[in-house]
């Protein structure tokens, strides 16, 4: 199948130099977030040179969550600690919204919202293309063709290198699942755009997700048209993003080099899915490594153990979340160490380490990964295998906030999937 043309003048847009004496955006390390004394609002304020913007209040855009917080127009504050409490009545949010604000993490939340932000209109506007290209990516978009049943449904927009297709070389590609209610907008924030600009990695990014035979149908057209490494294929996603990378890279094993889940159980078990016995066994054979991250503040309490009458996975039901992860152990021939919600509780309750605290789950590698030295982020490894890794992140809401894909592609970006035995393989 080829790639349809994008729409709205996508190819001279692309093409063209920057505008009105842009420059590439420097962003001051002091100066992302700031508070509006006067009003209390939290906003972004960047400059350019040849260029200024306006600063702009970062939720003053659309954005899903926008309809459950507690203002029409809600701020980074509010989002944030509705993102940090959600619908649970009578708990405060577990953020410390004044510690996010000054630390590394919240300002490069920031630095990653700025292009959203800035132009939340429309998905392929000039300005946009332009900023993208300016750090050496090229934003593409292809629509909806459905013709029966053969054609594929939604929009899903490719961002590539720059000078991809005439580079005579192969890329790694990214599959990204925005996150439940929202736009394929949405993945802009996670911070991969910046890591296929920098590494050389191309991106896709589709409206429509939850139809494991329509992301085939895009992943094959993306080969079709652009230089793919094949063997090199992972999936990522957040909240329902989440659930939706576990599940295509679990029932597509020997396609996904590797997955990565943000702001899901650490499990393979969700309220939309949970995988099969046989899912399992094919698991044991070839190998999916698998990467979690979440954050002690998630409105769902994912690692909540510390409270537990507010501990809720986002399926609800803590028994299967509990199963969830021994299925985990399960698939990677871990088995003696499953363990019951009671036995779990007992390793929080007398923690050796943060992430037991948390998650209750006795990690044999436990090692503080933040860089910035102003929030805690675990990397939690077990002696049994290199292929499963857990982040951990002190005081991250239920979003993909500051250096989540660096650390995912720090582990993703190791594996490979033999094509010709369809097992995984460590790239040398």
């Amino acid at each position: 199948m080829k790639l349809r043309q994008a729409k709205r003048g996508l190819a001279l847009a692309v093409g063209m130099s920057m505008v009105l004496g842009m420059q590439t955006t420097a962003f001051a390390a002091d100066d992302i977030l700031r508070v509006d004394g006067k009003t209390g609002k939290i906003f972004v304020e960047a400059q350019e040179d040849g260029y200024n913007y306006e600063s702009k209040y970062l939720y003053d855009v659309s954005f899903g969550y926008k309809q459950d917080a507690s203002t029409e127009n809600p701020t980074l504050s509010h989002v944030i600690q509705f993102l940090s409490t959600g619908r649970q009545e009578g708990y405060d949010a577990r953020v410390d919204l004044d510690k996010f604000i000054n630390s590394a993490l919240g300002k490069k939340t920031a630095e990653l919202w700025y292009p959203h932000m800035a132009w939340s209109d429309d998905q392929m506007d000039e300005g946009l293309l332009n900023y993208w290209k300016n750090i050496g990516l090229s934003k593409e978009a292809y629509y909806d063709e459905t013709e029966g049943d053969e054609g594929i449904t939604g929009d899903y927009f490719v961002y590539s290198p720059v000078d991809a297709k005439e580079s005579g070389k192969e890329y790694p590609m990214i599959v990204l699942f925005h996150g439940g209610g929202e736009a394929a907008y949405q993945v802009e924030t996670f911070g991969f755009c910046q890591i296929a600009a920098s590494e050389g990695v191309i991106l896709v990014a589709q409206e429509e997700t939850g139809d494991d035979e329509n992301t085939n149908k895009i992943i094959e057209a993306v080969k079709e048209a652009y230089p793919v490494d094949s063997s090199r294929i992972y999936a990522v996603g957040s909240s329902g993003g989440g659930n939706n990378s576990m599940r295509f890279s679990v029932t597509n094993l020997k396609e996904i080099a590797a997955c990565a889940v943000m702001d899901q159980p650490v499990s393979l078990a969700t309220r939309w899915w949970a995988a099969e016995e046989e899912n399992v066994a094919e698991m044991q054979e070839y190998v999916l490594p698998m990467v979690y991250v979440g954050g002690t503040a998630d409105m769902y309490g994912l690692h909540g153990m510390q409270d537990r009458e507010f501990f809720e996975t986002s399926e609800g039901a803590e028994d299967q979340f509990i199963s969830g992860w021994n299925s985990v152990m399960d698939a990677f021939n871990v088995s003696d160490k499953t363990l019951t919600a009671e036995q779990r509780y007992a390793y929080a309750d007398a923690p050796s380490n943060e992430a037991e605290l948390y998650d209750g789950y006795p990690f044999d590698n436990v090692v503080d990964v933040d860089s910035t030295g102003t929030s805690p982020v675990y990397k939690c490894t077990m002696n049994d295998t290199e292929d499963l890794c857990l982040y951990l992140a002190v005081n991250r809401a239920h979003m993909p906030s500051g250096y989540d894909a660096e650390n995912i592609w720090s582990f993703i970006s190791q594996y490979k999937r033999n094509l010709d035995t369809g097992k995984s393989e460590r790239i040398e």
